[in-house]
């Protein structure tokens, strides 16, 4: 007999929103979009709720606007008056189409700020991001470091007591060596580290040279 809790299939998956004023329904709907979190051909169906004034005209003006081709579904004429749909059940039925394969759901919601913005899909898009040198870790040169140190300690213990002409030599290779491997791994930093010990040392002469004059 086996115990716990149940295993259950997810339905969808609720994107992440976009909030914003109620008069840049547009704009929210372009970044929306833009965010490529779906293709913008699989959204099919918009959903809406409790929406009024210039929240509702804006995001049905936005949705109009775009490039969109979907069915719109304003819930709350289905429910009626007597109470106002609960967000979570627009949510609910937008991953209920989106997992009778009805493709990817729009949702607007009001927000505190104004309006909010999601969308609901059965699957995520992968993301398609070039991947940048600058998202690389950067470890500091670490493993570097402590290979040098190693190999310098090795030769000061190899070589006789005192400081002589091997030591400099020894002592000059790994600094240097240190030096080439800092600049190489941030070579792509350089020109602007460059850039602004220029800026800075131009800064400083200009400030030296009016001092003198007065």
């Amino acid at each position: 007999m086996s115990s716990g809790k149940p295993k259950l299939k997810r339905q969808a998956w609720l994107l992440r929103q976009i909030t914003g004023e109620a008069d840049q329904a547009d704009q929210l709907l372009g970044l929306l979009l833009d965010a490529k979190q779906v293709s913008e051909g699989t959204i099919r169906h918009f959903w809406y709720s409790r929406l009024k004034g210039l929240a509702q005209h804006a995001s049905l003006g936005a949705v109009r606007e775009s490039t969109l081709k979907v069915e719109q579904h304003g819930l709350d004429p289905a429910i009626g008056p007597q109470a106002p749909v609960a967000r979570w059940l627009l949510q609910a039925l937008a991953a209920k189409m989106a997992q009778f394969g009805q493709g990817a759901q729009l949702v607007a919601l009001p927000h505190s700020q104004g309006i909010s913005l999601n969308v609901v899909a059965k699957e995520r898009a992968p993301v398609d991001v070039p991947w940048k040198e600058q998202y690389d870790y950067d470890t500091m040169l670490i493993p570097e470091l402590l290979g040098l140190l190693s190999a310098w300690e090795a030769c000061m213990l190899g070589f006789p007591k005192g400081w002589n002409d091997a030591d400099t030599f020894i002592t000059c290779v790994c600094a240097g060596t240190f030096i080439v491997l800092f600049l190489y791994r941030f070579r792509a930093k350089l020109p602007a580290v460059l850039e602004g010990i220029g800026d800075f040392i131009g800064d400083l002469i200009e400030e030296i040279f009016f001092s003198w004059r007065r």
